[in-house]
């Protein structure tokens, strides 16, 4: 079948350049047609998915955007071939994203050129360069051995790649409690900057995972449990039922979320959904959240509101693994960042459940400074 249908209302949408390829197992798989390469095939997913629609349109742009076919033996033409195998469906989408967006950029600057002249110095100039090193290194290494297994090349150039050295960043700044309160105060019940925003803050999710949660990652318990797209563990989110004792102060966050979503327009399978029903990208919410946070006054990012949820949560005294279970937070070195100043806090004051019970206050005095 040449041409595949997805129906959406009344309007019927015609995605050009598909074809049906159907196993020895029986099984039906679609595939975009190429004609200076080979087929893309297409995740197994409903016509009508987001992340189905994305794919397509990467594979129908990416002769486009590349201009042309590559020669065989090129090192685009590798490239072109890491892209459509079967091995990138074995992988989250996030990283399947991230590989496709670098491997555009390194067909783009080298494609025409051989891969049996491909050195480490090469690819180690290239890491170098780029702005997102780590990435471009994973990159690399992966599509190298994909290269080697399929007879492409016979040794690796990508082996022992180093990483530049640069000055420490902390990366995304998390917002503070202040911030959240200015961006209320800004931002109605009812507008989609607040409804993003109260989403993102209270489930601590990464944006790729919060535009894909709706009423079905609900349980009977009154918790939310999602698999995460970056690293397909399991993340778990106090939704209707009682909050942990270490969380008894964010009530009011997680009431404040709920007004929002109340106050939807429309009810869809997501929470953040367009008006129109139609489910939102990852990069379209971080986009919005950071151009209404700067609206507000607040030069922060989307990323920054993870970090909220995961420092209350440290701040409010839950252990590493009750901030990973929520946050969904998989290393406890990452976890670190946000309980490391709480401890040295808490060696001295003593923790906020210690405060809240009267162990550390008994023996101040009731004003400290007027018994000086």
């Amino acid at each position: 079948m040449r041409r595949c249908i997805q129906q959406k209302g009344p309007t019927v949408v015609r995605l050009k350049g598909i074809k049906k390829v159907r196993s020895a197992g029986g099984k039906t798989y679609l595939y975009v047609r190429r004609t200076d390469g080979p087929d893309i095939r297409l995740p197994d997913l409903p016509t009508s998915d987001p992340e189905f629609l994305r794919a397509y349109t990467d594979a129908r742009e990416t002769p486009k955007r590349l201009g042309g076919a590559f020669k065989a033996g090129s090192i685009g033409a590798v490239f072109t071939a890491v892209i459509a195998s079967e091995d990138m469906h074995t992988i989250s989408p996030g990283y399947r994203a991230m590989i496709r967006r670098h491997a555009d950029d390194i067909r783009t600057n080298y494609g025409a050129a051989p891969i049996h002249g491909l050195e480490r110095r090469h690819i180690q100039q290239d890491v170098d360069s780029s702005s997102a090193p780590s990435h471009r290194r994973k990159v690399w290494r992966w599509a190298a051995k994909w290269a080697i297994r399929n007879g492409f090349i016979e040794n690796n150039p990508a082996e022992s790649l180093s990483l530049p050295r640069r000055a420490p960043t902390k990366g995304h700044p998390a917002w503070t409690s202040d911030d959240v309160n200015k961006f209320r105060n800004h931002w109605a019940i009812g507008s989609r900057q607040r409804l993003i925003m109260e989403v993102l803050q209270w489930t601590g999710a990464r944006i790729s995972d919060a535009v894909l949660l709706g009423p079905q990652h609900i349980g009977a318990d009154g918790v939310i449990a999602y698999e995460q797209q970056k690293t397909g563990g399991m993340a778990y989110c106090p939704w209707f039922c009682d909050l942990p004792t270490y969380a008894d102060e964010m009530e009011t966050d997680r009431a404040s979320m709920h007004r929002t979503l109340d106050a939807r327009s429309s009810k869809h399978l997501t929470f953040l959904a367009t008006e129109h029903s139609i489910s939102r990208s990852a990069k379209s919410i971080g986009g919005v959240v950071r151009k209404a946070a700067h609206d507000a006054g607040i030069p922060k990012s989307a990323h920054g509101l993870r970090k909220y949820r995961a420092t209350r949560l440290a701040h409010a005294g839950a252990t590493p693994h009750q901030i990973g279970a929520w946050t969904g937070h998989e290393s406890l070195k990452e976890i670190e960042h946000y309980t490391k100043s709480m401890d040295r806090r808490a060696a001295v004051s003593g923790t906020p459940s210690e405060q809240r019970n009267g162990k550390v206050t008994e023996f101040l005095p009731k004003n400290p400074i007027k018994s000086l």
